[in-house]
Order: structure tokens, then sequence, then C-alpha cells
């Protein structure tokens, strides 16, 4: 988990969920992913703000992922 964007689409997610939106590239799933990122985002960037914006969609992908591979 790093600060700048990695590996395949995680540019698209670092640019649809900082609110410019990336239309007709929402797979079924992305929209919760979407709904559910956004408040996420903006609460992690006002609890660390020195912290770069990619690292707050990265500890979101990567919770989500964790409790993914819990079940």
């Amino acid at each position: 988990m790093g600060g700048v964007p990695f590996w395949q689409d995680a540019g698209i997610f670092l640019v649809s969920l900082s609110g410019r939106g990336v239309p007709g590239l929402s797979a079924p799933g992305y929209p919760i992913y979407h709904l559910l990122g956004r408040p996420f985002v903006v609460a992690y960037q006002t609890l660390f703000p020195a912290h770069p914006y990619p690292l707050a969609v990265h500890t979101f992908s990567a919770i989500w992922a964790s409790l993914a591979a819990a079940l």
C-alpha cells in the first residue's frame, strides 16, 4: 500500500473517488465501492491531512480486501 497509483485499474479508482468520476467504466459492484469510498476518503483526509490522497484510497481498498479474505 503506497501513496502513488499502482497496478492496473488503481488510477481509475483514484479518479472516480476524487469526485471527477469515470463514466461508463463501472462494472457491477463498483457503484457500491464508490458510494462507500467517497465518505471514507473524506473522513480519512480530515483525520490525516498530511497523508497523500492515494494512500486514503488504497487504505479503503485494503480494509475491504481484508474483510473479504476473512469471509
